[in-house]
């Protein structure tokens, strides 16, 4: 099973989004870094170490 999640960078902690995350904090989304982790079961292929600009990532 494949699973992808998105996290935004906010100052130096990653915060998941989901329906229910507020993201009011968010001031230029323009150039909003972030992270895509996608994972095939438990192995994971990407995660936050490769965090970048999150338009470039997706």
């Amino acid at each position: 099973m494949v699973t992808v999640e998105t996290y935004i960078k906010h100052r130096n902690c990653f915060i998941k989004i989901e329906p229910d995350t507020d993201i009011e904090f968010i001031t230029d989304v323009c150039y909003l870094e972030g992270a895509i982790v996608i994972k095939y079961y438990t192995q994971e292929i990407m995660g936050l170490k490769q965090y970048d600009l999150i338009n470039h990532l997706w």
